[in-house]
């Protein structure tokens, strides 16, 4: 009899832990849901999510591009200078804006691939927006925009008008604490010259 009680008390004791450790384990993968969500972000989204990404930036914006080819033109729906003009404004209202782009040879020919971001480059610069641009024994090939240091728009698209309008571009919106943390501390010490 005694044995039959201890055999039960055991049974009990190891499922009374077991749902313990379920419950654990249920709590923490919401929590992880919560801290990291991805959305898929086809080209035709992509400005509209960026745009709004940075219009609705409370604290910083760190974005890290290959090219953004300026045109001066505000007017066009799609236009990578409404995304450098949303920039300036965020810049200009008190948010921590910080661009990076590529600084580099197309070595066949000689030519500066970068000089296609000059007028961008020079554009965030006299806005006060801190700009900089990567070693030029480097490809900073990355398309990354950074928000509020939890919000990762990360994909193939560049900021030019073709890219924005009629290329077929893949790109994930990451809510992720721990990415943007990753990123930036990354893009940092590219811009310190450490890496």
């Amino acid at each position: 009899m005694l044995m039959e009680k201890t055999g039960k008390s055991r049974a009990s004791f190891v499922s009374i832990l077991c749902a313990i450790v379920a419950v654990i384990c249920i709590v923490l993968g919401i929590c992880f849901f919560r801290q990291t969500q991805t959305e898929y972000i086809p080209s035709q989204q992509y400005f509209d999510t960026a745009l709004s990404l940075i219009e609705n930036a409370e604290k910083s914006i760190y974005a890290s591009l290959y090219i953004i080819k300026s045109n001066g033109d505000t007017e066009r729906e799609k236009s990578p200078d409404r995304l450098l003009q949303g920039l300036i404004e965020r810049h200009k209202n008190g948010i921590d804006v910080i661009v990076g782009l590529d600084q580099s040879y197309n070595y066949g020919s000689r030519r500066r691939v970068d000089a296609i971001s000059d007028d961008a480059f020079l554009l965030l610069s006299t806005s006060g927006v801190a700009v900089w641009r990567d070693s030029p024994e480097q490809l900073m090939h990355a398309k990354v925009l950074v928000v509020d240091n939890r919000h990762v728009l990360i994909g193939s698209t560049n900021w030019t008008y073709s890219a924005l309008n009629f290329n077929v571009e893949s790109n994930v919106l990451i809510h992720s604490k721990n990415l943007a943390k990753e990123i930036i501390s990354h893009f940092d010490s590219l811009r310190e010259g450490n890496l």
